[in-house]
């Protein structure tokens, strides 16, 4: 009898291992599901894309990803957040590409991240106390949007160092460009024919550039420097513009345009990028 009770445990023993192996697999497979259908850029008008790794001249390893476009041609965007640590079995720093150079990394625009976060305060202190905050962040919409990055102790104020800090991790990153989709809605409707403005915050310096794009007919808008050269928005502090003129005349409100209330944080780190920014405008 003793010997059956100890066989019972030891089988009851397997069976747990079991079921907490199955367990795991089964959590495994959900993230790796999820980590799936988060990586790949949006795949709106886009016929293939393709996912390349690239040694550079310094020994890093990153991920490209190669899109063909529907009118044939092809851009290539970074997969940000996803370097794998090493090159793969047999990998020799030209895979996938042929007897075709790997198209060069892009790097982020030049700011002097001290004198950044001086020129903030300069542009946005109004009252003189050495911090934007209370209505000061109103002018500043995208650290407004971003505050919790920002406002490291919670009291509501943003430092020149607390804006230089947060550049400097952008810089961190070496990541150039990052897509960048939005979708507009004016009032519950899909907004189409609507041009959107990506204006960096003028303290960021004179290397930022400004990206424009138009949203389509479900009111989205995928927003690019370049879809060529630089496929994507660099790291950086952006007032959001939306525009559409009807004969002459604008029909989006100037809190939108203008006077805007909108802005954005384009960094590694702002998870609402990752599924897109929804702007639900209101003509009221």
């Amino acid at each position: 009898m003793a010997i059956k009770h100890r066989s019972s445990v030891a089988r009851g023993a397997v069976q747990f291992k079991q079921f907490v192996a199955i367990g795991l697999l089964l959590i495994g497979g959900l993230a790796f599901a999820c980590t799936a259908l988060a990586d790949p850029p949006p795949q709106e008008n886009l016929l293939e894309v393709k996912t390349y790794k690239v040694k550079t001249s310094d020994g890093e390893v990153y991920l490209l990803d190669k899109i063909t476009l529907p009118d044939g041609g092809t851009k290539w965007v970074e997969r940000f957040g996803r370097r794998p640590n090493g090159p793969g079995p047999g990998f020799d720093g030209r895979e996938g590409f042929g007897d075709r150079a790997p198209p060069a990394r892009l790097t982020p625009p030049g700011i002097d991240a001290a004198a950044a976060g001086k020129a903030a305060i300069a542009a946005y202190d109004k009252n003189g106390d050495g911090v934007i905050s209370g209505d000061e962040l109103d002018k500043c919409p995208a650290i407004k949007s971003s505050l919790k990055r920002y406002d490291n102790d919670g009291d509501g104020k943003v430092t020149a160092e607390a804006i230089a800090a947060r550049i400097k991790k952008w810089q961190a990153t070496r990541i150039g460009a990052m897509p960048v989709q939005i979708s507009l809605e004016l009032d519950g409707e899909k907004l189409d024919g609507a041009t959107v403005t990506l204006e960096p915050e003028a303290f960021l310096g004179p290397n930022m550039p400004t990206i424009t794009g138009k949203s389509n007919g479900r009111g989205f808008v995928n927003l690019m420097v370049d879809p060529r050269t630089r496929p994507g928005v660099p790291p950086g502090l952006y007032k959001v513009k939306v525009s559409k003129m009807v004969d002459d005349k604008e029909t989006i409100p100037a809190r939108y345009n203008t006077d805007t209330e909108l802005g954005v944080e384009v960094a590694m780190d702002n998870r609402d990028l990752m599924n897109g920014l929804k702007f639900k405008l209101t003509s009221k």
